[in-house]
């Protein structure tokens, strides 16, 4: 049994004597209460609680339909809707969208990346394909349309490339984490994401709220740079911090490490680790605008040179400064 984010709503999946059944519901508590509800009535013998829905079998979709189903979960509607639509074009073009999904394997997804090096394509244009790929046969085998994941084999991208969460996979990591019930490794997440703390930073740190203007903030007194900061908050970190009382490590604690390994796994987010939310934190930043100074303040890096890592994420080029000089608006 399994309960799992579907767009907007929460689908609960349970296999009963060989059946399996699913049923929507608006949120992720009803679904965990039916659960519990089937595994009761089938305890003592009573029909299954509700209609129950059976899931089309993994034979009778395409891949043109698996990617579909993965735009409207992910992609469509946000920032990069128009890349991941393109994207979505030339898979249908390269394998037929008509073709089932069960015959999109592993040899013909490396006969294809092999095609791609022959052209020329770069490891991290060859990449963004897998990801839709990845994604949208990830996707259904979640949802039980696909019996065997084929194995996806991404391409070392350049050294120094900083790896951070895209809006779509950070969405995406949370509501897997709340399908989960792994409460304490959502709040740990939205709060490194949007304060880039550190690991260890997240277990030292004042809760004790402070008012900084017209929002809250948290004072950190041992930071890697030796300087103590008080740092502003998102109003959804306010509203973790009233609920949660870090205490455990989310990268050294057993317990938080597996389900960050299952997370990464089932996610195919193999070239992240928990840092990543940190990155994710600073990227942000300097791409809406923050002057480079005040994010090496904000990270607590001991030296510029760290932060000028996220210099080229910048917004506006060193060109406009022309621009400044000639007093044009």
């Amino acid at each position: 049994m399994s309960v799992k984010p579907r767009g907007n709503s929460w689908q609960a999946y349970v296999s009963i004597g060989g059946v399996k059944h699913r049923k929507s519901f608006s949120t992720v508590e009803e679904a965990t209460l039916w659960e519990a509800q089937v595994r009761h009535a089938e305890k003592v013998g009573l029909p299954i609680p509700m209609n129950s829905e059976i899931p089309n079998k993994s034979c009778n979709m395409t891949i043109g339909e698996a990617m579909e189903n993965a735009n409207e979960m992910f992609w469509r509607g946000g920032s990069s809707e128009q890349q991941y639509a393109y994207l979505i074009n030339t898979i249908r073009r390269v394998f037929g969208a008509k073709t089932n999904i069960e015959d999109i394997t592993t040899n013909r997804l490396d006969d294809w990346i092999v095609k791609m090096k022959q052209k020329g394509s770069k490891a991290s244009t060859i990449n963004k394909h897998l990801n839709v790929v990845s994604r949208s046969l990830g996707l259904a085998f979640e949802q039980d349309r696909l019996s065997k994941m084929p194995k996806i084999r991404r391409q070392s991208e350049p050294a120094g490339k900083l790896r951070y969460f895209s809006r779509d996979e950070e969405q995406l990591i949370l509501l897997t984490l709340k399908s989960w019930g792994k409460d304490y490794m959502h709040d740990a997440a939205v709060v490194a994401c949007d304060t880039g703390m550190r690991a260890g930073e997240l277990l030292k740190f004042d809760t004790s709220l402070h008012k900084l203007g017209n929002r809250w903030g948290v004072y950190i007194p041992d930071r890697k740079n030796g300087e103590p900061l008080l740092l502003p908050i998102t109003d959804r970190v306010y509203e973790v911090l009233q609920r949660t009382k870090f205490d455990k490590h989310p990268s050294k604690d057993s317990t938080c490490r597996r389900v960050w390994a299952r997370l990464r796994n089932q996610l195919h987010l193999e070239d992240t680790c928990w840092h990543t939310w940190r990155h994710t934190c600073a990227s942000r930043l300097v791409q809406g605008g923050m002057d480079i100074y005040k994010v090496k303040e904000w990270m607590g890096h001991k030296d510029i040179k760290m932060t000028m890592r996220y210099a080229h994420l910048a917004p506006t080029s060193i060109v406009n400064g022309c621009d400044i000089l000639e007093g044009v608006s």
